[in-house]
């Protein structure tokens, strides 16, 4: 029995022609870089000082389901131990 070379070697896939302006993409993003760069900042600094709060202030514990990863960090990092 004879075997067949062309069964066991692999077939290549012709070469994916070039389309454009080489450099196109890169003149494109280029410009939206630009634009970004010269409008406002819509983003407000967080404040360095820490508001005042009262003394015996605990603040709320809420957990919300949709978030839960199952990390159990909540039922570790909760004052009273209400979480287990």
């Amino acid at each position: 029995m004879a075997i067949d070379q062309e069964v066991g070697s692999a077939a290549r896939a012709p070469e994916p022609r070039r389309r454009g302006i080489p450099g196109a993409g890169l003149v494109k993003g280029l410009g939206v870089t630009l634009k970004h760069l010269f409008q406002r900042s819509i983003t407000q600094a967080y404040p360095h000082v820490k508001p005042d709060l009262p003394a015996r202030t605990r603040g709320v514990i809420a957990l919300k389901v949709e978030n839960c990863t199952v990390c159990y960090k909540c039922s570790r990092e909760c004052p009273d131990w209400c979480i287990y």
